[in-house]
């Protein structure tokens, strides 16, 4: 008995000031990319973890909390392109040339193979990413740009 509370108490210890993976809110829209696979994939203190869809980079936390709560202007904003070259190399180049054209991003990512370019912007760029998703609606170069996750409320859309 002894050893069973000491056992259950030790683990108790070892899990509480650790740093872990928020929670995931199920439901909620996130990006479908898998941005690392162990935690020695992510610098600056930040965990690998699942985020509902796929695997990103995010700090961790000691308490259990939500990735995402409501939608809201706290969220980050992320627009997914559809590049209109497609082809690993013409893509790369493509996404490489819109980048530079587009206010900059905190993330981008280019899925090559598939002519996909992500680009994320923090809750305080949220008029950036206005910009970029209008920039990019106009671009001969991107086929079609959606929002991934909670609409944000830009004037022009």
């Amino acid at each position: 008995m002894q050893l069973l509370l000491l056992t259950l108490l030790l683990t108790s210890l070892s899990v509480q000031g650790l740093p872990q993976c928020p929670e995931v809110v199920h439901g909620a829209m996130r990006i479908c990319i898998t941005e690392c696979s162990e935690h020695s994939d992510c610098g600056g203190g930040k965990l690998c973890c699942p985020n509902g869809c796929g695997q990103e980079c995010v700090m961790p936390s000691k308490k259990k909390e939500a990735l995402l709560s409501s939608a809201g202007a706290s969220h980050r904003c992320v627009l997914l392109a559809v590049l209109s070259d497609r082809g690993a190399v013409k893509a790369a180049k493509a996404a490489k040339a819109l980048l530079v054209s587009l206010p900059t991003p905190a993330k981008s990512h280019v899925l090559a193979l598939t002519g996909i370019l992500t680009v994320e912007y923090t809750p305080a760029q949220l008029s950036e990413c206005c910009l970029a998703f209008s920039h990019m609606r106009g671009s001969k170069a991107v086929s079609s740009v959606e929002f991934d996750g909670a609409l944000p409320s830009c004037s022009e859309i």
